[in-house]
């Protein structure tokens, strides 16, 4: 009945082999095993990294937990184009946090917020993301060195998955 709300508790709950497995499963999800540079995996690994990122930018120092809670959001929220289901039953299988599941089901609560931001930033719908990003007390300039750190994270994992 533990339900989950980090990727730590996600490791101590299901066991890292069963999480390693399962992410496994994430970067072969497209018919193309095209793994890392999968666009879909490379859109869900930005959008963790970016909503990590904002998480520090919202909440400073005291952010730690909610960090790491708001990269498993971002890289949930592909979780249904990556395995062609919905979302919603994803959620319910995974056990997730409250928290989480709201954010992904609603885009409610505060990480809902960084997830309609990152969500917004795909689309490049730029107006609504200024109005967001305010509301949630993070700069525009910070945002947008955020998604830049983000893609320059994803395009180092690309590399590096290459060589291995």
């Amino acid at each position: 009945a533990t339900k989950i709300g980090t990727v730590r508790g996600a490791v101590n709950l299901i066991g890292r082999k069963h999480l390693q497995r399962w992410f496994n499963v994430l970067l072969y999800a497209g018919d193309d095993k095209a793994g890392l540079s999968s666009p879909l995996l490379q859109t869900a690994a930005k959008r963790g990294r970016l909503m990590e990122l904002l998480a520090h930018q919202s909440m400073g120092d005291d952010g730690g937990v909610k960090e790491e809670t708001a990269f498993l959001v971002g890289m949930a929220s592909m979780f249904d184009a990556l395995l062609n289901r919905p979302c919603e039953e994803i959620v319910r299988e995974l056990r997730l946090d409250d928290e989480i599941s709201v954010a992904l089901l609603k885009h409610e609560g505060s990480l809902g917020a960084l997830l309609q931001i990152a969500e917004l930033l795909d689309a490049g719908d730029f107006s609504e993301v200024c109005e967001l990003v305010r509301e949630c007390g993070i700069t525009v300039e910070a945002t947008a060195r955020a998604e830049l750190e983000a893609f320059r994270w994803v395009q180092e994992l690309s590399t590096n998955s290459v060589g291995d």
